[in-house]
């Protein structure tokens, strides 16, 4: 027999007051209560304390898990407030990390870091700008590596362009230049010997 709706609200929040959280989601969605008013209001304080629990596995090390969360916590809770405010603490830590990330020099883990963050939330513009910044700077650094400094050079100087508040990119571009002006200086010197 079909259980009515006010049973099935009573059974989620009874789960979310319990602490409970995937219980009282599963419920929700299963029972589709958010079409009613007590439950659209319950649907939302689950989603912003599945929020918080995303939250706090993200700063943990949990990453993906803390994601998950605050995806399950959107659909739930159709962006509320507290998910909104979690999202952009996730989201503003998440591009901190790539960002000290790159200074260190990982550029390939970064750009790996970033198509994923881009693959969640593909209208976030701060992410799409700090990926080319990588990806110009692990192009350049590949064209370094070869003895290419000058079209070594274009790269890194797009990339100041996009990002010039990032030190690592005005000091790799000052290092690119520097090499550039001794490898000319090393092959006049061998052009004169020969």
């Amino acid at each position: 027999m079909f259980r009515s709706w006010r049973l099935q609200l009573r059974e989620a929040d009874e789960a979310f007051r319990a602490g409970r959280l995937d219980e009282a989601e599963r419920l929700l969605h299963q029972g589709e209560l958010s079409r009613y008013l007590p439950g659209k209001r319950l649907s939302g304080e689950v989603a912003g304390e599945i929020a918080r629990r995303g939250r706090l596995r993200f700063m943990s090390g949990e990453t993906e898990a803390g994601w998950r969360d605050l995806e399950r916590a959107c659909k739930l809770g159709d962006q509320s407030e507290n998910v909104l405010a979690v999202k952009q603490e996730m989201m503003g830590q998440a591009l901190r990390d790539t960002e000290n990330a790159l200074v260190a020099g990982e550029t390939g883990s970064v750009i790996s870091r970033l198509e994923s963050l881009q693959k969640r939330h593909s209208d976030c513009e701060a992410i799409r700008v700090l990926l080319e910044v990588a990806r110009r700077l692990e192009s350049a650094r590949h064209l370094s590596r070869r003895g290419k400094f000058v079209d070594a050079q274009p790269q890194l100087e797009a990339a100041a362009t996009l990002r010039p508040d990032l030190a690592v990119v005005q000091q790799r571009l000052a290092a690119c230049r520097e090499d550039q002006r001794t490898s000319r200086e090393l092959a006049e010197k061998l052009h004169r010997v020969l």
